[in-house]
C-alpha cells in the first residue's frame, strides 16, 4: 500500500475523547482525509471484528483495555480477522514486559497513550504499513524458494549451510 494514498483506519477505543484525538492526529498527518473520512471508531471488540470482517482496514489502532476484551485476547481476535493489516496497540500501560507479549501475539507496535503525539502516531503507522508490506513480500519469496524444483542452498562466508530448500535435500 502506498502511504500517500489515504488509509482506511480502524480505531478500537472505548474512550471517545481519545478516539477523537487519534482521528485528529491522523488527519493532521495526512494519513486520512479530514472530517473523519477514512476512519471507523469501534468502542468494543465485537463491533471492531464485525466492521473489519466487512470492510478490511489498512491499519488497526487497538486499545487493549476494552469492555468486552482485554490484552492479548483482543490482539489475537483481531489478527484472526485482519490478517493483512498491521495492528498497533494503544494502552495506558508503560510496561516493557506487556509490550513484548502483545508484539509476540501479532501486534506491529506498542504505543503508550500518555506519550502519544501526531508525529509518533504518524511514524508508527507508516513504519507498520511498510513492515507489513515487506513481510508479505518475504513470505511470497520464501514460498517460491520452498516450492522451487531446483535445489537452492544458502551458505555463509565459510561455506556452512545456513538454509536449503526441500529440492536440495533430494540430491
Amino acid at each position: 500500500m502506498d502511504v500517500a494514498t489515504p488509509l482506511q483506519v480502524l480505531i478500537v477505543e472505548d474512550a471517545s475523547s481519545v478516539a477523537g484525538l487519534i482521528q485528529l492526529f491522523l488527519q493532521r498527518s495526512g494519513l486520512v482525509p479530514g472530517q473523519g473520512g477514512g476512519t471507523f471508531v469501534a468502542s468494543n471488540l465485537a463491533q471492531a471484528l464485525e466492521h473489519a470482517g466487512s470492510c478490511p482496514p489498512d491499519v488497526v489502532l487497538l486499545d487493549v483495555s476494552l469492555p468486552d476484551a482485554n490484552g492479548l485476547q483482543a490482539v489475537a481476535a483481531l489478527r484472526n480477522v485482519v490478517r493483512a493489516a498491521p495492528v498497533l496497540v494503544l494502552t495506558d500501560r508503560d510496561d516493557a514486559e506487556f509490550a513484548a507479549e502483545v508484539l509476540r501475539a501479532g501486534a506491529q507496535d506498542y504505543l503508550v497513550k500518555g506519550t502519544l503525539d501526531k508525529k509518533t502516531l504518524e511514524r508508527a503507522v507508516r513504519y507498520a504499513i511498510e513492515r507489513e508490506r515487506i513481510e508479505a513480500r518475504l513470505k511470497l519469496l520464501d514460498s517460491a524458494l520452498e516450492a522451487a524444483s531446483n535445489a537452492v542452498v544458502i551458505t555463509d562466508a565459510e561455506a556452512s549451510i545456513e538454509w536449503a530448500n526441500p529440492a536440495f535435500t533430494l540430491l
